[in-house]
């Protein structure tokens, strides 16, 4: 079975929504089971720690204030001795007490069936505030709270005496023995006096590492959680389906509109192959992606082949056209020299004249087959440093004219380029004929060879009969002749070949010209 690009397109579109989809999904899932089990935890330990703060010893006596929760957000919060014995608190009916207390840890527990959150916190007794009474040396009053033992420092005290009560010294050995301490391990913050209005107290505050401690337990059912999550669950698979339905409709309509372009060039490529006509373009409106680009490659391929197949017609027809006068002219001499009205001194004006024809074809042909050559860029050039000033200077010297035109140089020394030496003298001679050919009789050709900044030029000149704008246009197409009754026995590819020579060598070819004033053909490399 075939399946279309378009479909297959919507295929694939559709399996990464999918895929990204259901990655999502399992991610976010995932992510928010852990989130509200971190923030499930987190609320627990909260409870736990914000009713740590509200418990107390007063004067030995456990005080547990009014603000302590002992059920609040689904948190039950109970208080246990250190032993591990329950003083108060709330729990669930279903709660079996009987768990090991760990202090700072969060632990799940099965409990008849149910999950529960666990956590315990234990609350140290080790930091004092201790009033002392100086007249009785009694202690009235002494709260016990929490404080990191080893982080405080024992502060030295002025050891106050009134004659008519106790020291600061003994108000310290005091409060520490009403808490039953060992002053060994106490650590003594401070020792302030405090007047009352009939008499006053020693404020005395220390912390002691025999501390006395209860249990904090907090309590959450973990089972909300996971049915809520279970409902997610449920409606994420049921909705999948849809999901995946409703993604491979839409990765069809994209698949659509992106193909939409290409089917457009497949069709203006058929139309255009079918008909035979290289001028019409393909049309997709303005744009400047990958398929726009694509169109305009179509185009611009279209638009070479149209020029090439445009002079591979116009070649072949003028190719023709010039081998068929001198092939009619060997058959009509060797018909000649066949024939009964011929003696043997007609042989050898036939054989000349057959001669002359077939050096003429060779000529053509030979010309047809440099320019075919450097039009393909042939690997048999090869571009090497060559000094042009000898080459042109040679040609110069060797050309003769049989119109009386004098041929003069001016040719720059030294002047070095990479060329193929015999293309360049083919060059310059081409170019030294057609000057003399079309140029006034005792008239002057001027080459001149030269470098101007980051080029190199060569410039041939005369001063015959010229050119219009519309002769100048076509100067280099081949087999062009302005005027064929001067141009006797060319085939009017000489300048075609030049220009392609100029291009072989990364140069152009120029012409600037008036009719009647004279030409000049500049070669710049």
């Amino acid at each position: 079975m075939k399946i279309s690009f378009k479909l297959k397109t919507a295929m694939l579109i559709a399996l990464i929504i999918t895929l990204v989809c259901a990655a999502s999904v399992f991610t976010l899932i995932s992510a928010g089971e852990k989130a509200i089990g971190d923030e499930l935890k987190q609320r627990l330990i909260q409870s736990v720690e914000r009713n740590a703060d509200e418990v107390e010893i007063k004067n030995g006596i456990l005080d547990i204030e009014n603000d302590f929760a002992f059920y609040a957000g689904g948190v039950y919060c109970s208080v246990y001795s250190s032993d591990g014995k329950y003083i108060k608190g709330e729990m669930p009916d279903s709660l079996n007490a009987d768990i090991e207390f760990r202090n700072g840890e969060t632990a799940s527990r099965k409990i008849n069936d149910e999950n529960y959150l666990v956590y315990d916190s234990q609350v140290l007794f080790n930091k004092y505030e201790c009033e002392v009474d100086i007249r009785s040396g009694n202690v009235i009053n002494c709260e016990a709270g929490s404080a990191d033992y080893e982080s405080v420092e024992e502060n030295e005290y002025r050891n106050i005496k009134f004659s008519s009560g106790i020291s600061a010294s003994k108000a310290v050995e005091a409060a520490i023995e009403f808490v039953d301490a060992n002053r060994e391990k106490v650590k003594l913050i401070s020792v302030d006096y405090e007047p009352l209005s009939d008499s006053g107290v020693f404020k005395v505050e220390f912390v002691s590492d025999q501390a006395e401690y209860i249990w904090i337990r907090g309590i959450t059912p973990a089972d909300s959680t996971g049915n809520a999550f279970s409902t997610i669950n449920r409606w994420v698979l049921c909705s999948l389906p849809l999901l995946i339905f409703v993604a491979a409709i839409l990765a069809y309509l994209i698949a659509k509109r992106i193909i939409k372009p290409v089917e457009d060039i497949t069709l203006s490529a058929k139309d255009i192959s079918s008909g035979n006509d290289l001028s019409k373009r393909i049309e997709i409106g303005n744009g400047r992606d990958e398929i726009h680009v694509l169109a305009d490659t179509f185009n611009e391929m279209f638009e070479r082949l149209g020029k090439s197949f445009e002079n591979e017609r116009q070649f072949t027809s003028d190719a023709s056209h010039e081998l068929r006068t001198p092939l009619a002219v060997i058959k009509g001499e060797c018909e000649f020299a066949l024939s009964k009205n011929s003696n043997a001194s007609d042989y050898p004006e036939a054989f000349r004249e057959i001669q002359a024809q077939a050096d003429k074809m060779t000529a053509l042909v030979s010309t047809l087959l440099t320019l075919t050559r450097t039009d393909q860029k042939s690997s048999k050039f090869v571009l090497e440093p060559n000094d042009i000033s000898i080459l042109c200077e040679e040609v110069c010297a060797d050309f003769r004219s049989d119109r009386g035109i004098s041929i003069k140089y001016d040719i720059e020394k030294n002047i070095v380029m990479n060329c193929e030496p015999v293309l360049i003298c083919r060059l310059l001679e081409n170019l030294l004929t057609n000057s003399v050919k079309y140029g006034k009789e005792n008239g002057e050709t001027v080459v001149k060879l030269y470098k101007e900044k980051e080029h190199i030029i060569l410039s041939i000149a005369d001063n015959g009969i010229g050119m219009t704008a519309e002769e100048k246009e076509k100067a280099f197409n081949r087999f062009y002749r302005a005027d064929s009754a001067r141009s006797g026995e060319g085939f009017g590819l000489g300048l075609s070949l030049v220009s392609k020579i100029a291009e072989l060598h990364g140069g152009t070819a120029v012409v600037e010209s008036e009719k009647g004033k004279g030409s000049e053909f500049r070669i710049i490399f």
